[in-house]
């Protein structure tokens, strides 16, 4: 008695789009990753730099300022506006598909006449 059943032969666009969601899951854990990493570098700065005091040597040096404070938060964003999810969470297609009036609640007027939406 076997312990599983046995499966279906997959098709090759099924296989080719499983294999297309795993780079797009690779490149955003990536993205999430620097941004993690360059956040959790910039805190620790900051627990650093604020341990001792406003007088402390990492307090008052600008280029350990530059570097661990605004160096990471510059990776960060950059990182996320690259890669960001709403270029890979999309279709495979790489079409999205609007709503024909989903702008049309936000121009609505106050006109008696004028036509619901």
């Amino acid at each position: 008695m076997p312990l599983r059943k046995t499966s279906t032969p997959v098709s090759e666009e099924k296989r080719r789009a499983k294999i297309m969601e795993w780079h797009i899951i690779k490149w955003l854990i990536l993205g999430l990753a620097i941004q993690t990493f360059c956040l959790i570098v910039r805190a620790a700065y900051r627990t650093v730099e604020l341990w001792s005091g406003w007088s402390s040597p990492v307090t008052s040096t600008q280029a350990y300022f530059n570097v661990f404070d605004g160096l990471m938060m510059i990776i960060s964003v950059y990182t996320m506006n690259l890669i960001h999810p709403g270029f890979f969470l999309t279709e495979v297609t790489g079409v999205v598909d609007w709503p024909q009036n989903s702008f049309a609640s936000l121009s609505r007027t106050t006109d008696c006449n004028a036509r619901a939406y």
